[in-house]
């Protein structure tokens, strides 16, 4: 597989795995909203559904991006670990934004994160990474392994 290094070689990436720019999985995405939700709610964390995660899981909800030939991220907002919330928080708090979980990743089990303004962030278990300023950006950083430690943002 030969990892896209532009935007216009992500777009054609993503193309490739089921995105258009008109894509809405509609009422599927609001049930993910929805029931990610519920998780926090259950894990005794509260999460609100943020108009920039919205729209995200719109357009790119239940794509399976391959990154590498043993890591795949899933933008599905349920998938993350047990007892994940808190680490969401905390994190939120240390960048003084409210997140929302839009994804996550195989092999490691990573959280992609998308925060109020539309930025990304990526909850590994060697720490918070930012991503980058938008999907496209975030996309490309991902597939070219471009992280910066999410601590340069925390308020």
């Amino acid at each position: 597989m030969s990892r896209p290094t532009s935007a216009g070689e992500i777009r054609d990436w993503l193309a490739e795995h089921g995105w258009s720019p008109e894509r809405d999985i509609g009422e599927r995405a609001d049930a993910l909203i929805t029931a990610r939700i519920d998780d926090f709610r259950k894990q005794g964390q509260e999460l609100a559904p943020l108009p920039a995660a919205c729209s995200f899981l719109h357009s790119y909800g239940l794509l399976r991006l391959p990154i590498s030939p043993t890591v795949t991220l899933i933008l599905d907002p349920l998938g993350g670990y047990e007892e994940d919330a808190e680490d969401v928080v905390e994190l939120a708090g240390d960048l003084g934004v409210s997140l929302f979980p839009v994804g996550y990743e195989t092999y490691e089990g990573g959280i992609l994160l998308i925060d109020e303004s539309g930025r990304f962030f990526y909850l590994h278990d060697t720490g918070p990474y930012f991503l980058g300023n938008d999907a496209i950006e975030m996309f490309l950083n991902r597939m070219t392994g471009k992280t910066v430690e999410a601590s340069r943002y925390y308020v």
